[in-house]
């Protein structure tokens, strides 16, 4: 069993806004589209310590959800554009 917790201590509302920011630019969002990122933290020993997780919704049928093996301070803008380029899921 995973046993994992949101929002860890380096996850700050500064850091999460960025990544927001940087997925509605990329992806070309409408600004009634919902953007979500959460940190998640783990304690198993061959995981990653810690993941963040965007959820994107707004557009009907449209839903994504995109997964980064790193902690939200750690993503850069490059992992979004690669994240928009592989497609639905990370």
């Amino acid at each position: 069993m995973v046993n994992a917790h949101s929002t860890g201590p380096k996850s700050d509302a500064v850091t999460l806004d960025r990544i927001r920011g940087w997925m509605r630019e990329v992806l070309g969002l409408p600004a009634d589209a919902v953007v979500l990122v959460s940190e998640l933290r783990y304690g198993e020993p061959d995981g990653p310590d810690a993941e963040t997780v965007i959820a994107v919704a707004g557009e009907p049928g449209r839903a994504r959800r995109h997964t980064l093996p790193k902690a939200a301070a750690d993503v850069t803008r490059l992992d979004v554009l690669s994240l928009a380029a592989r497609g639905t899921h990370g």
